[in-house]
């Protein structure tokens, strides 16, 4: 039998947005409509608890442009450089300070992770290091391929259910 997988996704375009928008999805990527209702009266009232891992995509979640797109670079076989060819987007420099100086003691037992299925994987890691974010995550899972082995692998190096997850990505 097939277990079911519920992700909590919420957009890098949301960040800004006063109320995020949340959607559950099942292996197959299947919107469970019961799943996405209750997760958003969940978010209408304050959170109960933190998620015990929060996992960040990377391309259009964290930073733009895609990687993929960076085809002149990648052409004059030079590394994309940060805040000059690949920008954070500006929700996130605040999302990040805010939870790394935890005024309220919220994350305190949280874990990051990045999960991202990019071709460009020497890139994506020179990026981390060149915007300083590498010490901000526990878990980095970046090759390509699907996400479902990056969390089969986060779930297995950091011992937590899917349950406890909480994923932001661009994708459905």
């Amino acid at each position: 039998m097939m277990q079911m997988i519920n992700l909590v996704v919420v957009s890098a375009m949301s960040l800004s947005a006063s109320m995020p928008r949340t959607f559950a999805f099942t292996p197959r990527q299947q919107v469970t409509n019961t799943m996405a209702k209750r997760h958003s009266e969940q978010s209408n009232s304050r959170l109960c608890s933190v998620p015990k891992l929060i996992v960040f995509d990377l391309d259009n979640t964290l930073w733009t442009p895609e990687l993929y797109q960076l085809r002149t670079i990648a052409r004059n076989k030079q590394v994309p450089v940060a805040h000059k060819d690949v920008k954070l987007f500006d929700g996130v420099h605040k999302l990040l300070q805010h939870i790394k100086s935890d005024p309220e003691k919220q994350f305190t037992d949280t874990k990051f992770a990045v999960a991202s299925r990019t071709k460009s994987v020497d890139w994506a890691h020179s990026l981390l290091d060149q915007f300083e974010l590498r010490d901000f995550f526990d878990y980095v899972e970046i090759f390509p391929g699907d996400k479902k082995q990056h969390f089969r692998n986060l779930a297995r190096s950091s011992g937590l259910d899917y349950r406890d997850m909480l994923f932001f990505d661009d994708a459905r």
